[in-house]
């Protein structure tokens, strides 16, 4: 079993970016530096986006298409989705994808963000191994009748990196990809523009499109935008996996230690895999 941890962003401003995440997405400063900042929970002390401060220019490279924080319920959504309504940051959408609601807003330099809770199972559309997702209007009323409209927001205890959507040069290859490093299965896709996968049964922990197109750039880990991701490798037996994996793609490793091991795809896509289990 896998879960993902930290998205960490390279920013070009710091302390706007740091603001925006604490006041408008509702998470609280666990740890900052001159150039760094980690942001979470509040109380907890495990981030969920950290800044790294470049002055690179930004670029069109292959990376991020949205993070997605997951809270543990739908009043959750509402008490989120209020929150940026009354802050007045502007939303890109809210979605039912069958087996998730959903909202998109982006950041101050444009990273995606998704903020979204899991709808029960028992609705989800199984067909087979697969899990069929929808985009439908989400039902926005029904979701802000059941906010709670607090004086100071903080994103709810329980809040976790649900997925990462990323943008990629060829799906295919990342379906191929994840499924010899990290054990996914295509659960979804959409031809050969877009593909859903997980590890177990989970509707999907990565995402990979190539709606930016062909003209992108292999991804730079200095310049503004996705520096990596962090994987949790939750089990033994899945750790085991993965370093057999390793042994037989040796090109994906970037350096390593006894439990973290840092690889790149062939979009330049960093991504720390952590053991993550006593």
């Amino acid at each position: 079993m896998i879960e993902l941890g930290a998205v960490v962003l390279n920013t070009k401003h710091l302390q706007a970016q740091k603001n925006f995440y604490q006041h408008i997405i509702g998470l609280s400063v666990l740890k900052e530096e001159d150039n760094k900042v980690e942001l979470g929970v509040k109380g907890n002390k495990e981030p969920l986006i950290t800044l790294i401060s470049t002055n690179l220019p930004k670029g069109h490279h292959y990376g991020l298409y949205h993070l997605a924080i997951l809270v543990p319920s739908r009043k959750d959504l509402g008490d989120a989705l209020l929150h940026i309504l009354k802050a007045q940051a502007p939303l890109q959408g809210a979605s039912n994808h069958g087996y998730s609601e959903a909202i998109y807003l982006a950041d101050l330099e444009g990273n995606g963000i998704e903020i979204y809770h899991d709808r029960p199972k028992s609705v989800w559309n199984y067909q087979g191994d697969k899990i069929i997702g929808i985009t439908e209007e989400m039902d926005a009323e029904g979701v802000l009748a059941l906010a709670e409209d607090k004086k100071t927001y903080f994103m709810p205890e329980g809040t976790k990196m649900g997925h990462v959507h990323l943008s990629v040069e060829n799906p295919l290859e990342s379906q191929v990809f994840f499924k010899e490093m990290l054990d996914m299965d295509e659960k979804f896709s959409m031809r050969d523009q877009a593909t859903w996968l997980a590890n177990g049964d989970y509707h999907h922990h990565i995402a990979a499109n190539k709606w930016a197109g062909v003209l992108n750039k292999i991804q730079d880990i200095h310049t503004p935008g996705l520096n990596h991701f962090v994987v949790k490798v939750k089990d033994e037996t899945d750790w085991h996996r993965f370093l057999e994996a390793t042994e037989t793609h040796p090109e994906y490793i970037v350096n390593q230690s006894a439990k973290e091991y840092f690889i790149k795809d062939n979009n330049g896509i960093h991504m720390l895999v952590r053991q993550d289990y006593q």
